[in-house]
């Protein structure tokens, strides 16, 4: 397995083409156009000004000759494969309209040769006067939308460091507004440039969860080990793993990631090996990527087989099959070993998908096909099964036999468990199995198993389970004694898990006090917790009614996608908050026992089904951001302490209140458990994909704020439906005093005494997959491996030996930073825009015109120009200070202040899916 990352080189001084250069890279970064097509439009431009005033005309820009272009247009012929530079000395920020008219022409030309000749992604240059970035997201959009990205087989890229030590996030806001402004583009991604130094993991969590398509990497944040070889520190060895698992599936339309190396001519005769070591320890790192993630899913898939006992029912939701049925139904009897590996492959790439509703719709034998890959899910089901019918085996005998019920049995892989399990204890005369399965295909195919496979031991039911009502004979129902179902949704709850199981309770148990049925699963959870996705949100919001979320043409917005919760399946996102939620529980049998015995009646299924997370629905978040949706995910207790979890790894908790959770009875026996636990998602279960309830618009919060969810599943008895409705509203806290609050009145909030307090972010999983790669990587070719072992002793590219904190014996002694990586790249002169007059590398318009306020010209101002969000902070602290030096005068005659933290409401968005309009589940 080898994942879609590739590496590319920046030759010196942007250069033309020349075929002497490197071939063992898989890209080359250069310029679309060379410094004579630059001379030609400085001419054309001094002309034009100089008659305008004569001729009311337009500015026209020839296109480039033969001689003006740095690529050649031939490239097919050529060794080498190319991303594209655009022109980094045109001024989209420009105060004139001619300027930047110029500008966008400029653009458009090299965009559109770019195209002609078959490259895919273009990078441009920077804001530089920020005061002006209305113009610079003008032009940009402008571009996005012309018809050059409309049928996406060109990205546009923009370079920025990937943060600033300062204020961390000041890049991102730069970003993100840009990104805004250009309404999530499709065709518009960045390229960060890493610095030397660490970056804080929220930045890099942040990062990860947008489209990146480039890591530009300087020869500066290289240190040379023992071997006098160079080499990353730790931090950023680790950066760029963290992005090779997300395997370009943060990107809509490109499908890879590069790491462009560039000024590795600077300090080559200063290591060994000269420049090729840069690649090849770059290309060392991602084999060694390669291969964790290829023993990552060994672990976690096992050869499909008609045979195999590892089988998915028809109630599991990951929905990742859903799409990719309609592109194999000549394949569906799954007799091919070649469609096996394609399923796989397909099966890894990014999607979002409408969550499944096997007890309405009728699943395909290609999505049971595809489930049965779960050999994790199906041995802890055996594991719980196996206990349960060992602990009861003794009750029964001939006489009194066994009575088990496996519900939505699919294709059989629950049974096949169950029939061996009994068959090992000797217990299979003395017991009656029955399936019930809705689906009319999948009965045929468990009518061939029973007579091939169990003996026709198994009475099958072809029937909804709510139409089904057998007797044991006229005057005794049916009871049964042990109850196995796989009917867990993505939110655990999705797929009528609840009101199923209690139509067992109350037609096929003894219903009460004394109800000793085994149900496996026996209880569900489900959580819930706000992210950061805006992949998610581009893809919503340009995805077209009725068709796949994979489908790359244009279409018209609709707002109904944000009214609908979605399967995510491998799209990156970020848990913005510090806690997961615990929300509600389902327990099986249910509840209340002795409330409905004692009123010898049957308890509302209203009270039952309809749920709310109003008991457990604040989170803190710490840091800025944008709020896309709410991620749900669900744990099942099967049976004693056998678990199923999708919650990411090593997540903090916070549990609900005991009547509303399933998790306090397996811990109520600590005396020291409180209301947060750590769970981890159960290690290769592969069955579901997270869930998300999405937000039409974007919540925009600061840092320190508190986010409310209110999310509520409904349940309408008459009209015979299930739906969640879902909103959600953000708060700071300012610091007041109580004089201020007496001269003052305010509107909408309510004070509290006590601080806030925020944690960490939680870390969240990011499943490592595979995809489709280019044939013209040369990672594997020419390489000796024993070389670049990491635990010889002798390996060139061995780093232990490698401080992370010392910043002594790096490549370039010099202090070089992020935005001074991004200079480097696209030959920008330094930040003071200070230029010679016969410098033919300078920009054709200085920036630093007399009208323009001097401090904010220079890319190193964004935390001062960028942020779209109220930042409170420096109110807060400001108010502080003269609060703490009024309070030393209390003692001289002032009045005595007390310092009171008010909460303010900051945002609010729409209730979605209101009445189940848009989605609903059927019963």
């Amino acid at each position: 397995m080898q994942s879609n990352v590739y590496v590319g080189l920046k030759p010196a001084n942007n250069e033309d083409y020349n075929p002497n250069l490197p071939d063992e890279f898989d890209y080359l970064l250069l310029p679309l156009t060379n410094n004579r097509y630059k001379l030609k439009v400085r001419s054309i431009y001094n002309s034009f000004i100089k008659h305008s005033h004569q001729h009311d005309q337009e500015l026209i820009i020839p296109e480039p000759q033969l001689q003006e272009l740095s690529i050649p247009p031939f490239i097919e012929n050529l060794n080498h494969s190319f991303i594209g530079l655009l022109s980094s000395w045109i001024e989209l920020e420009n105060n004139d309209p001619i300027i930047r008219d110029l500008a966008y022409k400029i653009l458009y030309i090299e965009c559109n040769y770019a195209k002609f000749i078959g490259i895919k992604q273009v990078i441009l240059a920077p804001p530089r006067n920020l005061t002006n970035l209305n113009y610079y997201t003008q032009i940009v959009s402008k571009l996005l939308n012309s018809n050059i990205f409309q049928d996406l087989n060109l990205i546009l890229s923009i370079s920025l460091p990937l943060f600033e030590d300062s204020e961390p996030l000041a890049t991102w806001e730069l970003w993100n507004t840009i990104r805004k402004i250009c309404n999530y583009n499709k065709s518009l991604t960045i390229s960060l440039a890493v610095p030397k130094i660490k970056t804080p993991s929220f930045v890099i969590k942040r990062w990860l969860s947008e489209p990146v398509s480039s890591l530009l990497l300087s020869s500066s944040i290289f240190t040379k080990n023992n071997h006098n070889y160079p080499v990353l520190n730790k931090f950023n060895q680790n950066l760029i793993s963290n992005f090779q698992k997300i395997n370009a599936n943060n990107l809509l339309n490109l499908n890879e990631l590069s790491i462009i190396l560039h000024g590795i001519e600077k300090n080559s005769n200063d290591i060994k090996g000269g420049k090729l070591s840069y690649l090849e320890y770059i290309n060392f790192l991602l084999r060694k990527g390669d291969s964790l993630m290829l023993l990552a899913e060994e672990n976690s898939i096992e050869p499909m087989s008609d045979n195999t006992t590892n089988s998915n029912n028809n109630t599991t939701s990951s929905g990742i099959t859903n799409a990719t049925n309609t592109d194999n139904n000549n394949n569906s009897n799954g007799n091919s070993n070649n469609n096996n590996i394609i399923c796989l492959e397909q099966l890894n790439l990014p999607r979002l998908l409408p969550p499944l509703k096997p007890h309405s719709n009728m699943l395909t034998n290609f999505i049971y096909k595809n489930f049965e890959n779960d050999k994790i899910k199906y041995n802890l089901y055996e594991n719980a099964i196996n206990r349960a019918i060992y602990d009861i085996r003794f009750k029964f005998y001939k006489e009194n036999p066994l009575n088990i019920l496996i519900l939505g049995p699919g294709r059989g892989p629950l049974i096949d468990k169950t029939y061996q399990i009994l068959k090992d204890l000797k217990m299979l005369d003395f017991t009656n199995i029955y399936a019930i399965e809705k689906n009319s295909n999948a009965f045929l195919y468990l009518q061939n198993k029973n007579f091939n496979n169990w003996n026709n031991k198994i009475k099958i039911i072809n029937s909804d389970i709510f139409h089904w009502n057998p007797t044991k004979d006229k005057n005794e129902k049916l009871i049964f004694n042990l109850c196995i179902s796989e009917l867990l949704g993505s939110f655990g709850c999705n797929e009528l898990s609840p009101e199923i199981l209690y139509h067992i309770e109350r037609n096929f148990t003894s219903y009460g006090n004394d109800n000793d049925t085994i149900f496996i699963p026996n209880s569900c959870s489900s959580y819930i917790a706000p992210i950061f996705s805006p992949l998610m949100y581009q893809y919503l919001l340009n995805k077209p009614l009725n068709s796949n979320i994979t489908n790359n043409t244009n279409s018209n917005f609709s707002e109904d996608n944000f009214e609908k919760p979605w399967v995510l399946h491998n799209l990156p996102y970020t848990i913005v908050s510090s806690k997961i939620n615990e929300i509600w529980s389902f327990k099986h049998p249910m509840q209340n026992y002795n409330t409905i015995q004692s009123s010898n009646s049957v308890i509302n299924p209203i009270e039952l089904f309809n749920k709310n997370s109003n008991s457990n629905n604040d989170f803190k978040i710490k840091h800025k951001c944008e709020i896309h949706g709410f991620i749900g995910y669900f744990t099942a207790n099967l049976y004693e302490n056998i678990t199923l979890s999708t919650i990411p790894t090593d997540s903090t908790i916070k549990l609900a209140p005991s009547q509303y959770s399933s998790i306090y009875d397996h811990h109520q026996h600590n005396e020291d458990f409180n209301n947060t636990i750590n769970l981890s998602h159960t290690v290769n279960l592969k069955s579901w994909s997270p869930i998300v309830f999405p937000l039409r618009q974007p919540l925009t919060v600061t840092d320190d704020t508190e986010l409310l969810i209110y999310l509520s599943r409904n349940y309408d008895r008459f009209d015979k439906k299930i739906w969640y409705e879902w909103y959600g509203e953000s708060f700071v806290y300012l610091v007041m005093s109580n004089l201020s609050l007496n001269n003052h009145s305010h509107n909408n909030t309510t004070s509290t005494s006590n601080n806030t307090n925020t944690d960490k972010n939680n870390r969240h999983s990011h499943r490592t997959s595979g995809s489709s790669y280019l044939d013209k990587t040369k990672r594997l070719q020419n390489c000796n491996e024993e070389q670049f072992k990491g635990n010889d002793e002798n390996d060139d590219y061995n780093d232990d030996d490698i401080d992370d904190d010392d910043d002594t014996n790096f490549l370039n002694g010099e202090h070089e930073n992020a935005w001074q990586s991004v200079n480097d790249m696209h030959d920008l002169v330094n930040s003071n825009m200070k230029m010679n007059s016969n410098d033919d590398n300078k920009p054709t318009f200085n920036l630093l015109s007399t009208s323009r306020n001097h401090n904010n010209n220079t890319v190193n101002n964004t935390t001062t120009t960028t942020t779209t969000t109220t930042n409170n902070k420096s109110t807060n602290s400001n108010h502080n200070n003269r609060l703490n030096n009024r309070s030393n005068l209390t003692d001289e005659g002032y009045e005595e202040e007390e310092i009171i933290h008010t909460k303010v409401r900051t945002g609010v968005s729409l209730l979605h899916n209101v009445s189940g309009k848009h989605f609903n589940i059927p019963l």
